[in-house]
Formats: structure tokens, C-alpha cells, sequence
């Protein structure tokens, strides 16, 4: 990472990231606090689905995913149910975990590209909105692709196996209906 000179050298620097990436994870957890869509329904059902065992393929024609997904939903759904309000907490735990990926993405651009790309996608109103209001788990695809493509040269067969859960993650890429 570059240092800033002047005010913002040092562990400033440090320190304004911090601040700046809690704010980025804040706005999307305020988007998610603005509604949310069908999808956020689907999930829940798919995640009681699994928690009750049942063959979420069989019980509901609201999912069309890989199998991946799934199991977060499931384990998040766990979790929420240990709460007097699961389903608010249900709906919040998801675009927490994806604000964790989008800081993924983050790092993963920081290190490749600099720090101004990092915070342009970062705090894109896209990201922030598709993460926080509408809790697309599409960013998960991302992260793996590209953490694919830079080990792609250096570990060819990492890479590679990566790349095969890639369509796991995302019907676009692997359809399974």
C-alpha cells in the first residue's frame, strides 16, 4: 500500500481505512434496514428448509442455485434462530456476511490495483445497494474469480479447483433447474 504524505501519513492512513471501511459495511447494513425483496423470503424458506432437513430441491420452486448457497442460508438461519426475532436477524446476517465479502473484493483490489480502486468499488451506490438492500450473493462469485485469475499463472491447479466451485455460487453460471 502507497503511504499518504502530509496530514494523512502513517498510521492515519491506517486508521482512516478502518473508519472509512466500518462506514462502508454501516451503509450497507442501512440499506438492508429499507426492505428488502422476494428474494430475502426465498431465503428464509430455503433456510428453514435445510435447518428441518428437508430436500430444498423438492420442497420449493423458489430456488435455483447451487448447493453452496444453500448451506450459508442454512447456517444463517441457525444462528438466527437462537433470537427472539429470528428473521430480523436472519436479514441482517446476510448482508454482513456480503459486506465481509465485498471487503474481500476490497483487499483483493488494494493489493492489484491501488487503493482508489478499491474504495470505487467499494463504495459504488451498486455494491453498497445489491449488498445491502437486495443481499445478491453474485460478489461471492467475484471473489473467487478473481482471487482464480491471480493464482491462475503461479498455482495453475489451486486455481483451477477454485474456479470449479465458482458455479456453485451462482445460477448464471451453472443452472440447476
Amino acid at each position: 500500500m502507497k503511504r499518504l504524505t502530509g496530514p494523512l501519513s502513517g498510521d492515519y492512513t491506517r486508521q482512516l481505512i478502518v473508519v472509512l471501511l466500518v462506514f462502508g459495511i454501516v451503509a450497507r447494513l442501512l440499506a438492508a434496514s429499507l426492505g428488502f425483496t422476494y428474494d430475502m423470503e426465498s431465503y428464509e424458506q430455503v433456510g428453514r428448509l435445510v435447518v428441518t432437513g428437508e430436500n430444498v430441491y423438492e420442497a420449493t420452486t423458489r430456488y435455483n442455485y447451487g448447493p453452496f448457497w444453500l448451506l450459508v442460508l442454512g447456517g444463517l438461519y441457525k444462528f438466527a434462530s437462537f433470537f427472539p426475532d429470528p428473521f430480523i436477524i436472519f436479514r441482517f446476517t446476510i448482508p454482513l456476511l456480503l459486506s465481509l465479502v465485498d471487503l474481500g473484493i476490497f483487499f483483493f483490489l488494494r493489493r492489484f490495483f491501488g487503493l482508489a480502486a478499491a474504495f470505487i468499488f467499494y463504495f459504488n451506490p451498486l455494491t453498497v445497494i445489491l449488498t445491502g438492500y437486495n443481499s445478491q450473493f453474485d460478489n461471492i462469485a467475484i471473489l473467487l474469480a478473481l482471487v482464480a485469475a491471480a493464482l491462475y499463472g503461479k498455482y495453475e491447479k489451486q486455481a483451477l479447483v477454485l474456479v470449479q466451485y465458482i458455479p456453485y455460487t451462482s445460477s448464471f453460471l451453472f443452472p440447476l433447474h
